[in-house]
């Protein structure tokens, strides 16, 4: 102890240079990522899951499927293409929910085109909101069906 002055303790990371750099980064990096994108990929990623263990894989791959085609075509598609197929997208969500092999794919398809079509964002969330409405309605209609004929056959 003559005279030596060590530090004792751990330097702190937050004084350094390197943890400044990382917070900057890390603010570039939030700001960089699509955070609706993610939340629809994750969406349609547990919605696979569920459609492949719940559900017949048959529909599970058609649904995937339109959804690739959605995708694809959404980037193709003009302004006007885009204006007549959006009124059709919508009321075949809000009709054909109670035919399970229909409604998936066509939900598929609304919301993955939604994603970059080029309409209003007012059409685009009525997009959203029937593409999920539609497949949220035809789930449970099945799911309901079955429960209500197990629970008829006791």
């Amino acid at each position: 102890m003559n005279g030596i002055h060590a530090q004792i303790g751990p330097k702190f990371l937050n004084d350094s240079d390197i943890a400044s750099s990382l917070k900057l980064r890390a603010k570039e990096c939030d700001r960089a990522v699509d955070w609706k994108g993610v939340l629809i990929a994750s969406y349609s990623l547990c919605s696979g899951v569920v459609l492949a263990m719940a559900i017949d894989i048959h529909i599970t791959m058609l649904t995937i499927c339109f959804a690739l085609c959605g995708l694809w075509a959404s980037k193709r598609l003009s302004e006007q293409s885009c204006k007549m197929v959006t009124p059709v997208l919508i009321l075949l969500n809000l009709i054909v929910w109670r035919e399970m092999y229909l409604a998936l794919p066509f939900a598929a398809l609304t919301l993955c085109l939604a994603h970059q079509f080029a309409v209003k964002d007012s059409w685009r969330n009525l997009l959203r909101t029937s593409g999920v409405l539609g497949a949220s309605m035809s789930i449970l209609y099945v799911f309901g069906n079955g429960v209500l004929s197990n629970i008829a056959i006791f």
